[in-house]
């Protein structure tokens, strides 16, 4: 094993032990967010997207908004990279698991 002058820091997830997340982003016209995710697509390409980098509009859990990657603080001044789903109503659900 090679020693470095510094030591790499390696942040470890656990896996969830939450449900799973069903995602879609197929729609139809008979969709019941159709409207939704259409004025979802338009807000995104406006530029209205939360963080680095964003998905199109898409449904999980049964609502609609929008995946996007951004950096939160985990404590003791590190942050780390994780992705969240904006439903533009409710709070952010964060899919990254951080323990």
């Amino acid at each position: 094993m090679k020693k470095t002058k510094f030591p790499i820091l390696r942040m470890t997830t656990a896996k969830p032990d939450s449900a799973t997340h069903e995602a879609k982003t197929e729609r139809l016209e008979t969709d019941p967010f159709f409207e939704e995710l259409n004025f979802i697509d338009q807000y995104l390409s406006c530029g209205h997207a939360r963080g680095r980098a964003h998905s199109r509009a898409a449904v999980l859990d049964g609502k609609p908004g929008y995946f996007f990657v951004t950096s939160v603080d985990i404590g003791k001044g590190f942050r780390r990279d994780c992705i969240l789903f904006s439903t533009l109503v409710d709070a952010d659900i964060p899919l990254t698991n951080f323990d």
